[in-house]
């Protein structure tokens, strides 16, 4: 809606809407005309410096082309040279001198894209030649790092060779190892071990040089009272000797025991568990030999609780060598077996379950740290210099000592 005034003399309405935008229009048109000369003014020196710009960057764009064409080819011509009689001299180089080379060529095509970037009309004629010297001196640089590949494959395999009979050899001389050593931490095995099984009981190692075995195990009942000894002899040798079963019976006699033990590594021609000889010489491996521990002590402890029954019953040796021989006992030993050759069989089972899944991780860890060092070789192939840098990844091969 419009506004008007009167004029209080001549009676004549105004359009003050209109005056307004007259004056404001007015203004306007002069502030626009102004600041329009001034941008005219800022355009045309704008040009004027792009313009110098231009002439000063198109030459030293030229300047810069003739100097790193020139610089190029006695770069590429003296480099390729000295280049290629260093490779006949250093036919022992391994993969560093390959890894050098990449990285010269690398920059050289480096050089060659920023020529070609700098000015794209450079001569065909010029191009040309630095083309085809570039593939000549391409081609006989692959021809010589194919050959030093070659020798330093044929290295690498003589050198795997070398490293295999040496590992071998100290495999053999680590499995040919001190037998007494080996027997001692099998005697060290078997007392932990019956140890950690029977808390309860009482246990002397006899020591080298004295007569009566290796191991005397004295079984309590839970009340604490004796009920007997079991004598252990530990041997790890390759073959079984029946020498070793007359002189645990003599053992047994002068120390009193009830039952003899030999744990061994090689076992009697035919016996694949335990076996048993005299009456009460037991003859087992390391592995059978807490199940039969159990067995053992079970039997000495209910015979001691039948004696202590009948007090009166003559033939003590009789009571004993009628159970150790009875079916009950039997019963025992193969319950005792068949518990733990499960147990084995469970345990078997889940460390190649264990085994299988190491082996996946182990897979991927390769192939992440192959692509990894692709990507890094990538990067640093393409800037033309090292931008990362990373140590090589070594796999900490631990795996937990089982005993044998």
């Amino acid at each position: 809606m419009q506004n008007h005034i009167t004029c209080p003399k001549c009676h004549h309405e105004i359009n003050v809407e209109a005056v307004l935008s007259e004056q404001i229009e007015a203004s306007l048109q002069v502030e626009w005309n102004r600041k329009n000369a001034e941008f005219t003014k800022r355009e045309q020196a704008l040009k004027d410096a792009q313009a110098l710009i231009d002439a000063q960057v198109q030459q030293k764009v030229q300047l810069r082309e003739t100097q790193l064409r020139s610089e190029a080819k006695t770069q590429v011509k003296n480099e390729y040279e000295n280049r290629l009689s260093e490779l006949l001299n250093e036919v022992n180089a391994k993969s560093q001198r390959i890894t050098e080379m990449s990285k010269r060529e690398a920059e050289l095509m480096r050089q060659q894209r920023e020529l070609n970037e700098a000015k794209a009309s450079i001569r065909t004629e010029i191009e040309k030649g630095i083309a085809l010297e570039r593939t000549q001196l391409q081609a006989q640089a692959a021809e010589k790092a194919e050959q030093q590949a070659k020798l330093s494959l044929q290295e690498k395999d003589l050198l795997i060779d070398q490293l295999n009979k040496q590992m071998a050899d100290m495999q053999r001389k680590m499995q040919q190892g001190s037998m007494q050593v080996q027997g001692e931490a099998q005697e060290l095995a078997l007392e932990t071990l019956l140890r950690q099984a029977h808390a309860s009981d009482l246990f002397e190692e006899i020591k080298k040089g004295e007569l009566g075995a290796d191991l005397a195990h004295t079984v309590r009942n839970p009340f604490g009272k004796l009920c007997g000894q079991i004598l252990y002899e530990s041997k790890r040798t390759q073959h079984f000797s029946e020498e070793w079963i007359t002189k645990l019976k003599h053992d047994m006699q002068l120390r009193k025991a009830d039952i003899g033990v030999i744990v061994t590594q090689a076992l009697p021609k035919g016996v694949t568990q335990f076996e048993l000889r005299e009456g009460n010489i037991y003859i087992c491996s390391l592995a059978q030999v807490r199940a039969l521990s159990f067995a053992l002590r079970a039997s000495l402890i209910k015979v001691e609780d039948v004696r202590v029954v009948q007090v009166n019953y003559a033939d003590k040796s009789r009571l004993l060598y009628d159970y150790l021989t009875s079916t009950e006992f039997a019963g025992h030993l193969q319950a005792f077996h068949a518990t733990f050759h499960k147990m084995q069989t469970d345990l078997v089972r889940d460390k190649k379950a264990a085994l299988r899944g190491f082996k996946q991780r182990e897979k991927q860890l390769e192939l992440l740290t192959d692509n990894f060092e692709r990507i890094v070789g990538s990067l640093n192939g393409i800037s033309g210099r090292a931008l990362v840098e990373f140590d090589d990844f070594e796999v900490v091969d631990e795996e937990p000592a089982l005993l044998e």
